[in-house]
């Protein structure tokens, strides 16, 4: 039913208990469609280092749901990010690229799509050799 959705959304991400409520709204309804997005707001709480694996996990275990979705561009969006951080650090841009472009081939209609594209021209700026 609904009630899990409604409940998911009525919670704010600034409250101080919104993990512990959301997390309560995901053991109480376990098969719900909103249970990976649940599970994906958990991941994106934790520090970057811990994201990076858990993104990685999650880009397969949710594929076909809503959360894949968000979860391959979040990962993709923080190899960029940790990349940056770490310009010596070749490997991550990599992915951040491979993740990027699998975006746009699994999901070309998204409404994400275009900053993708963005990222993507980015992202060859930072991997162009240098003049």
């Amino acid at each position: 039913g609904s009630e899990p959705l409604r409940r998911f959304l009525a919670r704010d991400s600034r409250d101080g208990r919104y993990l512990e409520d959301i997390e309560d709204i995901r053991a109480e309804f376990p098969d719900s469609l909103v249970a990976d997005n649940i599970r994906l707001q958990v991941i994106l709480a934790q520090p970057p280092a811990r994201q990076l694996g858990s993104l990685r996990s999650a880009v397969e275990e949710f594929a076909g749901q809503d959360a894949g979705q968000a979860a391959l561009f979040y990962l993709a969006q923080l190899e960029m990010r940790m990349a940056e951080e770490d310009p010596q650090n070749d490997s991550l841009l990599h992915q951040a690229g491979e993740h990027f472009r699998q975006f746009l081939e699994i999901y070309p209609q998204s409404y994400r799509a275009p900053l993708v594209r963005e990222q993507l021209a980015r992202l060859s700026l930072l991997t162009a050799p240098a003049q």
